[in-house]
């Protein structure tokens, strides 16, 4: 068996570079920004280490983008045809 714990889940958007690593992801889609970090290179040092929160926000902003380009499209049909 598995004796590994998993971390609790407070310990998930603990701190405030988390959320802002989160948030930096989300808004560079939705606000098509060019990206501040790549896998290679890191601008600024607490988005490195919350790379993945960065990601995380990426695919949440990609997939609000998608979502609101589909309800925009689904009433530009009702709308007019």
């Amino acid at each position: 068996m598995f004796n590994k714990r998993l971390p609790p889940i407070r310990e998930f958007l603990s701190n405030v570079h988390e959320w802002h690593s989160f948030w930096v992801g989300c808004l560079e889609i939705l606000c098509p920004w060019p990206p501040r970090i790549n896998a290679h290179t890191a601008q600024l040092g607490y988005l490195e280490k919350e790379y993945h929160y960065y990601l995380m926000g990426r695919a949440v902003g990609a997939a609000m983008l998608v979502l609101s380009l589909l309800g925009v499209a689904l009433l530009v049909k009702v709308w007019f045809w």
